[in-house]
C-alpha cells in the first residue's frame, strides 16, 4: 500500500496468520482478523514493525482486542479497527474503510487515536522513529 523512505512497508492481509518472515521487524501489517489472545502467537512470531487489526466487535470484556495489549510488552505497536467499519477476512477493507476503535500505548505514543482512519494510522505507524 505504501512504502516510506526508510523500507518499511504497508502490507493488507486478511489474516495476521499471513504475514510472512520478510515482515519482522520492517512491515506494518493491516489485517482484517481479530486481535484476540488467539492471535498472540502469530504476532509474536512475525512481530511487525507495527500491526492494525480488527476489533472483531470486541465482544464480552474486551475480548476482541486483548492480544493487542498482551503483545505491548514484546514491543510491538498496534491498533484495532471497528468490525462495524470494514469485514472481518477483507485486509483491504479494514485499511481503505477502516475507523481505529482501540490502540496500545505504543501505537498512542505514535499518534494513533481512536476515530483516525486505518490508513491514517498506518501510515504514522511505518513513519515512526523506531
Amino acid at each position: 500500500m505504501y512504502t516510506a523512505p526508510s523500507g518499511r512497508s504497508i502490507v493488507c492481509t486478511d489474516s495476521i496468520a499471513f504475514g510472512l518472515p520478510e515482515d519482522t521487524g520492517t512491515n506494518v501489517l493491516v489485517t482484517a482478523g481479530h486481535t484476540g489472545r488467539s492471535a498472540v502467537p502469530h504476532l509474536t512470531k512475525i512481530a511487525p514493525f507495527g500491526f492494525i487489526c480488527s476489533d472483531g466487535g470486541k465482544g464480552l470484556d474486551d475480548a476482541g482486542v486483548a492480544g493487542m495489549y498482551v503483545v505491548e510488552e514484546h514491543g510491538l505497536a498496534g491498533a484495532t479497527v471497528d468490525a462495524r467499519t470494514s469485514p472481518m477476512g477483507d485486509g483491504l477493507a479494514s485499511y481503505h474503510r477502516g475507523v481505529i476503535s482501540a490502540c496500545n500505548a505504543l501505537a498512542a505514543a505514535a499518534g494513533i487515536e481512536v476515530g483516525q482512519p486505518a490508513a491514517e494510522a498506518a501510515r504514522a505507524l511505518v513513519d515512526r522513529a523506531v
